[in-house]
């Protein structure tokens, strides 16, 4: 092919096209230069590697020169410059390094330049924002640095085109953007840029259609940062906005109520954005995208969202949206990803969901929903990538029906209030590649059915009720990960496949008998893998609640001695039921004129703040204020154990006798309090950020 551009040489062709077919490999031949009249060369998409040659010089007439998609190398060649008649250079996604050369200035005539996709190094030369013929201005994914002239938008008054994203642009945004009022695209996302949105008047580009701001650090943390929105709602042809991550903080506006109806795309992600979301935004009906993931939003989900018909992904997650997801939310019939998760929601989940038949892929995690899962979502006929429901106090069992997920790759349902038998059906879910059960009350035994699982790769039955046997087959699966740990499985663990690799098996906590491939780290495994256990189990738990003075003195009934149930060296421990909800605590009051009270206050907070174990009193709150007489109060309010300490259970040998035998411990009880202990201990000595001593274990002062 390279032979038959050299013989073009000789032709009296001014266009050559050749683009598109990538069919042209090799070198560019030089004597094309000798084809004088030539005003487009088109040779991109192609093969071609090596240097722009130099003897392009020659083509004095060239008006259009597309290299575009090559492997060409080099740097942009400074003799293009003297090809004073180009409109247009075209050489984006190819492997050209070096800086950009000042010699391009001389081009009055160039309309168009897309250097995207290279390894540019350096800054643009300024000479280059002179242009004022230029149209489209690209230089995306490079490695570019500077700022941008003050003036941009008033020395390339006829600019459409502005793009300049994956960068290291830094400085502001041109305030003159907005003279450039044919601006169509302006897309300067990943780089570093500054500075006052709310200082641009975006009203006066009226042909804008795409404006991409994110990843920068727009974010000066003034109150009115989020004001830019209203000159953008001036836009009548916005098309797509994108100021995700760019730390902006503000109420989002009203008047994004106002944006044009032809806005299709809306990216205002991982920013920090609160207040509630502005139920009027469902008056932009044709949104297909709609991403508010990783903000502070506050409140309800607009009752209404159904007016959203168009969309495609709505991604809430992430916020501190509260109330019931909305029933409505099933009508929005071409919904393919819903993302609720980590909101403060509750309820159930709605009935309608399942009405969504083009869902591929729904997330309602870490929420405070409840009820069961209704039927209808496991009919959904497209859904491919995932369901995740984890995290709730979902009740009930997993329908027979879950069977008709033979598409789904991820299934999570783990940390739920979910019984009942793992259905059989679950083996016609044949594209599981991910399968978490994890911390419900499923019984009987793992079904057969899970044989049918060819592409499984991570399995979670752990913390459960089941029974029965290990099956053989699960070595046959082609298992990256296993756990089984904390039920009640018995019998020989398989040898094969998976179980050879003991730091991917966890089956501690069930009678099981291990072949000597897994034994000689047994000891090792059990330990560390319940206390990793127990630790993802510590991602469950809610924020801090909120305690005054007041309440515990309510609480307690004034911490009233019928309340006491233990003195110590630094305090006293009362029961209290915390209102509205009854919660019954343990109320630990610091006597801060015992010396070393206060200091061992600040320690045990500091200590228990990220300490979270199956056998460590769970800690729910603490409180240090000013009670109603002046003094400093400190208190630490832990879960109330009804059982009392552990010495009450265990009397000295002359007390057995008088002792109620409902209150005695059998030999296996103890073996398990003594193993627990143990684990608890290991946890604190190994497993915490920083290591925890108790220095005071005995039977009324454990853990």
């Amino acid at each position: 092919m390279v032979k038959s551009l050299m013989n073009l040489a000789d032709s009296s062709d001014q266009k050559l096209y050749l683009s598109n077919d990538n069919l042209l490999a090799g070198e560019i031949p030089t004597n094309l230069s000798h084809c004088s009249r030539l005003i487009r060369l088109d040779i991109g998409e192609n093969k071609l590697v090596g240097k722009i040659p130099s003897e392009f010089v020659s083509l004095s007439n060239l008006q259009i020169l597309i290299l575009e998609k090559n492997n060409l190398t080099g740097g942009i060649p400074y003799f293009l410059g003297n090809l004073t008649s180009l409109e247009v250079i075209a050489i984006s996604y190819n492997a050209l390094g070096g800086n950009i050369p000042d010699s391009l200035d001389r081009l009055k005539k160039l309309r168009f330049h897309g250097f995207s996709g290279n390894n540019l190094l350096g800054t643009v030369p300024p000479s280059l924002y002179n242009l004022s013929s230029l149209q489209d201005f690209s230089l995306s994914e490079n490695q570019l640095h500077g700022s941008l002239p003050s003036n941009l938008g008033l020395t390339l008054p006829n600019l459409i085109v502005f793009i300049a994203w994956s960068n290291f642009f830094s400085g502001s945004i041109p305030i003159s953007f907005s003279n450039a009022s044919q601006l169509q695209v302006v897309d300067m996302s990943g780089n570093n840029f500054s500075g006052k949105l709310s200082s641009i008047d975006f009203g006066g580009m009226q042909d804008l259609k795409t404006l991409f701001l994110s990843r920068n650090n727009l974010g000066s943390g003034e109150v009115d940062e989020m004001n830019f929105f209203n000159s953008l709602a001036n836009c009548s042809n916005l098309y797509a906005l994108s100021i995700g991550e760019t730390k902006l903080r503000g109420v989002l506006p009203r008047s994004i109520a106002t944006f044009s109806t032809t806005l299709e795309i809306l990216y205002l992600n991982e920013n920090q954005l609160y207040g509630s979301i502005p139920p009027m935004i469902t008056n932009l009906v044709n949104l297909k995208t709609l991403d508010f993931y990783q903000n502070r939003f506050t409140g309800p989900i607009p009752k209404d969202i159904d007016k959203l018909h168009n969309l495609v992904l709505m991604d809430f997650s992430d916020n501190q949206l509260s109330g019931e997801i909305p029933s409505s939310i099933g009508n929005m019939s071409l919904v393919e990803h819903l993302y609720l998760n980590y909101n403060k929601l509750l309820g159930a989940i709605p009935s309608s969901t399942g009405k969504l038949k083009q869902l591929s892929s729904l997330d309602l995690s870490q929420n405070d929903l409840s009820g069961i899962i209704h039927v209808a979502i496991f009919n959904i006929p497209h859904l491919s990538i995932s369901l995740n429901l984890s995290q709730n106090h979902l009740v009930g069992s997993i329908p027979s029906e879950i069977g008709n997920l033979k598409v789904l790759t991820e299934f999570d349902v783990s940390n739920n209030n979910l019984s009942g038998e793992i259905p059989n059906e679950i083996g016609l879910c044949s594209s599981f590649e991910y399968l978490n059960l994890e911390g419900n009350f499923f019984h009987r035994s793992i079904p057969s059915s899970l044989n049918s699982l060819r592409g499984i790769r991570k399995l979670d039955l752990s913390c459960n009720n089941l029974s029965g046997q290990i099956l053989k087959f699960l070595e046959t699966l082609p298992l990256e990960k296993i756990n089984l740990s904390y039920n009640d499985l018995e019998g020989e663990v398989p040898m094969k496949g998976i179980f050879t690799n003991e730091s991917a098996v966890s089956i501690v906590g069930n009678v099981v008998i291990l072949g000597l491939p897994m034994m000689s780290s047994f000891i090792f495994c059990w330990v560390k893998k319940r206390t990793e256990g127990q630790a993802s189990k510590s991602t469950l738990e809610k924020s801090l609640l909120k305690v005054s003075y007041e309440m515990l003195l309510k609480a307690t009934d004034g911490f009233s001695p019928t309340h006491l149930i233990g003195v110590g060296s630094f305090g006293s421990v009362y029961k209290g039921i915390l209102e509205p909800d009854g919660t019954i605590v343990a109320v630990k009051v610091l006597n801060l004129l015992q010396q070393g009270a206060s200091k061992s206050f600040m320690a045990e907070c500091k200590a228990l703040k990220n300490i979270r174990h199956r056998n460590l009193v769970k800690v729910i709150t603490s409180c240090s204020i000013t009670d109603f007489r002046g003094n400093d109060f400190k208190a630490i309010v832990y879960e109330f154990m009804a059982n009392g300490s552990l010495e009450k259970w265990l009397p000295p040998a002359e007390e057995l006798e008088e002792q109620n035998k409902s209150q005695s411990l059998t030999i296996l009880q103890r073996i398990s309090i003594a193993i627990d202990v143990a684990f608890a201990v290991e946890y604190l000595h190994q497993h915490c950020e920083e290591q925890v001593l108790h220095c005071d274990l005995k039977p009324n002062n454990v853990l």
